[in-house]
């Protein structure tokens, strides 16, 4: 139970890595919108058995509860999908930009770290910028480019970066002109990006049919209620006069 228990525990933790909640403040909010899900279920359930049914008001205890369990997990899924696409969108203007300062005479380090100064002052919150600004920090506190992308690669957890980086710090080792190499590179996180557009693209339509149809069914089941609590009732009082006779 332990081990399930820090599983799920360190499951969680990348998955709030991975959405961008890090600081104390963003995790409390997360929290908070947790909770008051787990609560606001039930309480509306409690509600609905006031001014409703029986019938309909343990529906409504249902629906909520579920959907109460379930909401924070689907936000925070959202999120991850969302702060995704951020870097890979970003992530080909990043190098491009890296690849016109290495044009310009640069190379590829200095290149890369005017880029970075420069994007986190217009873009001070982008996920992608804020990983490159903290590891141009850890530069300056004595880590070698390598290690600080090596640090980025295993915080967003991303192939289009990884290969970015990896690239990145073949041209830093290597030296010499790389305007090339790094041409391929903003191409080729550019197509990565594009494919997944299409992916989530082309998956649009089956997600619009499985919830109409979930949308269909649970409407059929509210028109067909009453239907179903009047034959219930039947049942017994035709047994009854069976057993009479």
């Amino acid at each position: 139970e332990k081990a399930k228990r820090s599983r799920f525990e360190r499951e969680m933790t990348k998955k709030l890595q991975l959405a961008g909640l890090e600081s104390a403040r963003e995790l409390g909010q997360f929290q908070v919108l947790r909770f008051t899900c787990v609560l606001g279920g039930p309480l509306i359930g409690a509600i609905g058995y006031l001014h409703l049914s029986t019938y309909y008001a343990t529906v409504l205890t249902l629906f909520s509860t579920t959907l109460g369990l379930f909401l924070p997990q689907l936000w925070l899924k959202a999120k991850i999908a969302m702060r995704l696409e951020d870097i890979q969108r970003e992530l080909p203007l990043l190098i491009d930009l890296t690849n016109l300062g290495t044009s310009a005479g640069w190379d590829v380090t200095a290149a890369l770290e005017r880029v970075i100064d420069a994007l986190s002052l217009e873009f001070p919150h982008h996920p992608l910028i804020k990983e490159y600004k903290k590891a141009r920090w850890l530069t300056a506190t004595g880590y070698t480019w390598n290690e600080s992308l090596e640090r980025i690669n295993k915080k967003l957890d991303n192939a289009a970066v990884r290969r970015c980086n990896l690239a990145l710090g073949q041209a830093m080792r290597a030296g010499g002109d790389r305007t090339t190499q790094l041409e391929g590179i903003a191409e080729d996180a550019q197509r990565f990006y594009y494919a997944s557009l299409d992916k989530r693209l082309a998956a649009l339509p089956v997600k619009a049919v499985l919830i109409t149809m979930l949308l269909f069914i649970a409407y059929f089941m509210i028109l067909m209620a009453p239907a179903g609590v009047q034959i219930k009732n039947a049942i017994p009082k035709s047994g009854m006069s069976a057993a009479k006779r």
